[in-house]
């Protein structure tokens, strides 16, 4: 930690490996006492960074009041005069105390806000650390063509540094004060475990930053720019600077002498060492730095006739430490990743920035889908011996089965929504217009959609994209038909015995048995089986059960268990004068016919039992893998797989309009004659003015005032709105009914209350059963696999849905967002002063969220219709031969009363939260107009002229940080003009007229 009495600026370090080793040293403390020789393991760091000016480095130490003394100084002198000045610094800035000193207490009054529970030393000066920048401090740079002017980078107070964002809006423009926050803040991770992770990454926005200055250009000035200093974001490293560092690009990148490999061996080689150690030291760079100092100090520059001396004052690394220091001890840092990994990486994010990344993402998720399916496949074909196109997967425990299957189903539903947003993906990539297409829709008064999915570009983009386009829905289809029904739940039922008895049977001969006068032989011989298994105390043959688990067991819709004894308790076998004789309540029989009556069936819950026992049986659960189904679905998974390829090799460099950036930039560098003079037309407007031919409209200014609503609502047309509420209405109606339907079947087939509660995700029961007529005399399953995968359908109809109105509500927050902050382009084929990211509209932070949503929307739709097989086991020899063999299996549509409540819940608050975000959000109130996403509206927004009148330099214009406004103002009788600029704009005033480009 640098000396917090001291006011000078310290020293920023070109090293990382520096910084990486102050870390360790900060992080000593947590080494493990019983391992002290390990070093504890550092996670990744935020940093942030801001641009590095070419200027000459000074600050303004100003004390608290009532003193109010202002003190100048450079990075090595403490005390700057008039008469020992550097670039006229101190001299200019010394008759503008008033306002510094107007500074200071809005940076003390933002202090005490942000710590309101630290105690201010007002005996610690205030320490205002900048860059001087301006003609002659530099030559040949950007902030060279700017007038002399004093930039803040960074403010010290209370003995302490302190977050620059904190403080970015604190300056004094119209005293040529500025803040460095005007260039803008950059974020990346230093990797203290591996520091050359992301230097490729920091090296390559050093070169942009280098290609074209972010400060200058917010002044509509182009040219060099210098590097970027990084500073870590954590709160317990803010006010350490001997952790900050710097990063150059261009030809102002710090230059590293490596150490000799080996000694001299002869006078040549020690004479060739020393010419390169004298090249390192005495170049022109290290004499102008030399010179720097000393003019700090207060020193003159005399002009000298030696060509050592009299060198001309171009621009120079500022600082001693941007030429390396340590040639003795060898230490070098490369400027580019040696490894081929480091190589490849950084070929990687140049070569497929913007969407193509994205596509090479979707590529990877479809393709290790795909995989594992062929792996599922394989392995279900192999070992799962298939029979009539179903392998099975498991076989056992019906206590384990349902988690097993709810596991996998939610799998599956996985696999589909990562199928389903990769195709999103490619669809909307592939929907995106060409300039051409564009201009040809607007000379038929039609606009296109950018950014985002949509049906009313396919009518305008060329045959190719609409073929792939339609593919991949294509191949949509048969995934959201059949990949539900991959794995099928195969619920067992047993046709088992069940006898209420006194507890004297047990010690009873099974000969001496005395039955009931009123059975027959034929319904004796019925429970010879019961009676011949005998060790009733044999805890391997029987389960002795308590009432509950008995009732539970023996009165479920389908049973799992073997044979079983009820014991009354006395009092029950007193009223009914029970001894030794059998009397047997009723004969339960785990049908696997679907739609056998119950009604005769049902558990008299009435009977008390003591206990009761439970004949042990293996379970026959199963879980069945379709090889039909992922055959379907691994054709449809290798078609998508495919067209995604074609989507990244074909259409990798062409000219498609993808993000607002890109129509931006288009629009800008190419003007549309079309939308001439209608700079503020919104989304809204436009649609309903180009009803009537331009040409009648040209000119003329409208009288009333443009009011544009900030609700996100607007930012999409009614009709996107209403579709989902078309598709949601009919299925919660649906939902309803088949809640309602099921009240009536419990009261045809059971007579108690708890057979009417709702089943479980995904169960499969009597009451709970879909009886579709033209189903039933169908032997096949695909018909019922395709009535009950509808319904996923219609979920991925709605989630492209509310996708659409998210894309048009946030595409419309990035346009908007213009109007407020000055910001590059986000553009898919990035140049120095551009940016770009792999989403196409919607950021990560809302995509990733509504991926997951839709995914647990499908899951719960997939436990709420599904394919339900019962299959029955014969009653006799339960634990012989016979008891695993099928007696047969059947097949039908069951749901799940809570799948059904959690998907109607679930959809509801879908469709609620996003009316919510669009009834709540808002965009700012700076008078642009809405419809980022309407090729007309982007268009019209793109007439760029300069504040003097004179057309401004498209192709350097779109490089740089660019804001909305008026670019020349309107008045009352009058229209001025509103449009992107990279010069100064303000907000259009209310009552002022803003159309006509000059």
């Amino acid at each position: 930690m640098e000396d917090p009495k001291s006011n000078l600026y310290p020293k920023i370090t070109n090293h990382i490996h520096e910084i990486v080793k102050k870390l360790k040293q900060l992080n000593d403390c947590h080494r493990d006492p019983c391992n002290p020789e390990v070093e504890p393991v550092l996670s990744p760091i935020p940093i942030i960074g801001t641009v590095k000016l070419h200027g000459t480095h000074a600050d303004i130490v100003v004390s608290q009041s009532p003193s109010n003394i202002v003190v100048f100084q450079s990075r090595n002198n403490p005390k700057l005069l008039p008469t020992a000045d550097n670039h006229a610094f101190a001299t200019t800035m010394s008759p503008k105390t008033p306002t510094i000193l107007k500074l200071r207490d809005e940076y003390i009054a933002r202090w005490r806000d942000l710590n309101p529970t630290e105690t201010l030393d007002e005996t610690v000066p205030i320490t205002i650390a900048g860059e001087w920048i301006g003609p002659k401090v530099q030559k040949g740079v950007a902030v060279s063509e700017l007038s002399n002017r004093f930039v803040i980078i960074s403010v010290k107070i209370n003995g302490s540094w302190v977050r620059d964002s904190d403080y970015a809006e604190i300056e004094a423009p119209d005293d040529d004060i500025y803040n460095i926050s005007r260039g803008g803040f950059y974020h990346s991770t230093l990797h203290p475990q591996d520091p050359q992770k992301f230097v490729p990454d920091m090296q390559d926005l050093a070169e942009k930053i280098a290609a074209n200055c972010p400060f200058a250009a917010s002044f509509g000035v182009n040219g060099e720019g210098e590097g970027l200093v990084w500073k870590l974001a954590p709160d317990e490293y803010v006010g350490d600077a001997s952790l900050w560092f710097k990063t150059k690009g261009g030809r102002f990148k710090p230059t590293f002498t490596p150490a000799p490999r080996k000694p001299a061996a002869n006078m040549a080689e020690k004479e060739e060492q020393a010419q390169t150690l004298a090249m390192a030291w005495c170049n022109e760079l290290r004499l102008e730095q030399g010179w720097d100092y000393l003019r700090e100090m207060g020193a003159t520059r005399v002009p000298e006739t030696s060509p050592h001396t009299n060198v001309e004052y171009e621009s120079v690394p500022r600082d001693w430490d941007d030429i390396d220091t340590s040639y003795n001890a060898g230490t070098t840092e490369p400027q580019h990743p040696k490894s081929w990994w480091g190589r490849r990486k950084l070929w990687f994010q140049r070569r497929f920035s913007g969407w193509r990344g994205g596509v090479i993402a979707c590529i990877s998720a479809t393709s290790l889908v795909l995989f594992i399916n062929i792996i599922l496949a394989i392995v279900a074909g192999t070992a799962g011996h298939p029979t009539d196109g179903f392998a099975t997967v498991y076989n056992g425990s019906c206590e384990k089965t349902p988690a097993l299957f709810e596991g996998l189903q939610f799998i599956v539903n996985l696999f589909s929504t990562v199928l389903l947003g990769a195709s999103n993906y490619c669809m909307q990539r592939l929907v995106a217009p060409t300039r051409a297409e564009i201009d040809a829709a607007h000379a038929k008064r039609k606009w296109l959609d950018i950014g985002m999915p949509s049906f009313r570009n396919l009518t305008s983009i060329n045959g190719l994209r609409v073929g792939l386009w339609s593919l991949l829905l294509l191949s949509s289809l048969p995934l959201h038909f059949l990949f539900n029904s991959v794995i099928i739940k195969e619920k067992a039922a047993y046709d088992v015995n069940f006898l209420v008895v006194d507890p004297s049977i047990f010690t009873t001969s099974a000969a001496d048995v005395t039955w009931p006068d009123t059975w027959g032989q034929g319904q004796r011989s019925e429970f010879d089986v019961m009676l011949s298994i005998g060790n009733y105390q044999d805890a391997s043959v029987w389960d002795n059960i308590t009432n509950d688990e008995c009732v539970a067991r023996y009165g479920a819709a389908y049973v799992t268990s073997g044979h079983g004894f009820g014991v009354p308790n006395q009092q029950y076998r007193n009223e009914y004068s029970m001894d030794a004789s059998l009397q047997v309540l009723f004969s339960v029989s785990g049908s696997g016919d679907l739609a056998v009556n119950q009604r005769e069936n049902y558990w008299n819950e009435r009977v008390p039992f003591d206990y009761c026992l439970s004949q042990k049986v293996p379970g026959h659960c199963g879980i069945q893998f379709s090889t039909t189904i992922m055959a379907v679905v691994i054709v449809c998974n290798i078609f998508k797989l495919a067209v995604m390829v074609v989507i990244l090799w074909k259409f990798d460099r062409d000219t498609t309009i993808v993000t607002i950036g890109d129509a931006v930039q288009s629009f800008i560098q190419t003007p549309d004659p079309t939308t001439k003079d209608c700079c503020l037309e919104s989304r809204r407007s436009i649609v309903k003015a180009w009803k009537t031919p331009l040409q009648s409209r040209r000119g003329q200014v409208s009288q009333k005032p443009k009011l544009f609503s900030r609700l996100w609502f607007t930012a999409a047309s009614w009709k996107r709105w209403t579709i989902p509420v078309i598709l949601w209405i009919p299925s919660t109606a649906v939902g309803i009914w088949l809640a309602t339907k099921n009240e009536v079947h419990c009261e045809n087939y059971v007579q108690t209350s708890k057979r009417c509660s709702l089943n479980g995700f995904g169960e499969v029961s009597p009451y709970y059963l879909l009886d579709v007529p033209s189903l039933r005399n169908t032997s096949s399953t695909l018909p019922y696999v395709i009535v009950a995968n509808t319904p996923q359908v219609i979920i991925s109809l709605f989630y492209y849905t509310y996708n659409s109105l998210y894309t048009s509500m946030l595409a419309n927050r990035e346009w908007t967002q213009y109007a407020t902050k000055r910001a590059a382009l986000r553009v898919s084929y990035p140049k120095p002063g551009q940016r770009s990211t792999h989403f196409l509209q919607v950021p990560y932070v809302y995509s990733v969220p509504l991926l997951a949503m839709s995914l647990l929307f499908h899951w719960f739709v997939s436990t709420s219709i599904f394919l339900a097989r019962v299959v029955r086991y014969e009653a006799d020899d339960p634990m012989g031969a016979k008891q695993t063999r099928k007696q047969y299996q059947d097949s039908g549509l069951g749901y799940s009363m809570e799948g059904l409540v959690a998907s109607l819940v679930w959809g509801s608050v879908l469709i609620g939260v996003c009316f919510l975000a669009g009834m709540l959000g808002r965009y700012p109130d700076a008078g642009m107009p809405l419809g980022g996403t309407n090729s007309a509206v982007v268009s019209a927004a793109c007439h760029v002229e300069s504040a003097a009148g004179e057309k401004s330099d498209v192709e350097g214009v779109v490089t740089r940080p660019l804001k909305w406004g008026v670019t020349r103002e309107g008045e009352r009788d009058a229209a001025g003009h509103c449009s992107f600029s990279d010069a100064e704009v303000v907000k259009p005033t209310p009552g002022f007229l803003y159309a006509r480009v000059k």
